[in-house]
């Protein structure tokens, strides 16, 4: 392994790519964890290993995301699955999942029955964090896509997060419902996250201290 390691490394810088994609594509295709995988580094990789490991180096220099040929990238100590119908979650992300838990937390320190709204949530990754790490709240999410939708619902299955999801385009699918911090005027959801809310609420009287421009 350590040869093809090597090459692999070396060939993907050729073609403007980072040489660590190397190590991950070749973990995945091995089902190695990063300790054991340097552990065996010196063993033989077989000849089906081999192939398979040249196929996803050609799909990876062709522009093809890492995380699209692995199916997976890591969100906040999680797992999350990724694929062509969503976009790869970002570390940015993770800064603004951090920002909101902490100033919801000091904002609403004395509330009940906290319901949060992810707007285009994609892969799911910030609707499944909001709920895995404040359990007590209730999360939706909307997004237009049906794929991504079903990506986003195979994450929450897997993580065992509890949260609604609706499709629809951005604040269609609730109507009926409303935004404390967002674009209606009564209250129903306090938090909502969307870069697109943040621009429609910048025409509002409303305060919007949770909406940010979204990564993933």
């Amino acid at each position: 392994m350590y040869e093809a390691l090597n090459w692999a490394s070396s060939y993907l810088e050729d073609h403007d790519r980072e040489a660590f994609a190397a190590e991950l594509l070749l973990r995945h295709i091995t089902g190695l964890d990063r300790t054991k995988f340097f552990m065996e580094l010196r063993e033989e990789l077989s000849e089906e290993h081999l192939r398979t490991f040249g196929k996803a180096l050609d799909q990876h220099v062709s522009g093809v995301p890492v995380q699209h040929i692995i199916g997976h990238e890591e969100f906040y100590g999680r797992r999350f699955l990724v694929n062509g119908d969503v976009l790869i979650p970002r570390p940015e992300t993770e800064e603004l999942i951090f920002y909101m838990l902490e100033r919801a937390d000091r904002i609403f320190a004395k509330k009940k029955d906290i319901s949060a709204v992810d707007i285009g949530t994609g892969s799911g990754v910030i609707a499944v964090t909001m709920k895995l790490e404040r359990p007590d709240w209730q999360v939706s999410a909307t997004d237009l896509s049906k794929a991504a939708l079903a990506t986003a619902k195979k994450n929450a299955k897997l993580l065992k997060a509890d949260v609604e999801f609706i499709q629809g385009d951005l604040l269609q699918p609730l109507s009926g419902k409303s935004l404390t911090y967002s674009c209606q005027t009564h209250p129903t959801f306090r938090i909502a996250i969307s870069a697109q809310c943040q621009k429609s609420s910048q025409n509002t009287n409303h305060t919007q201290p949770f909406s940010q421009t979204k990564k993933a």
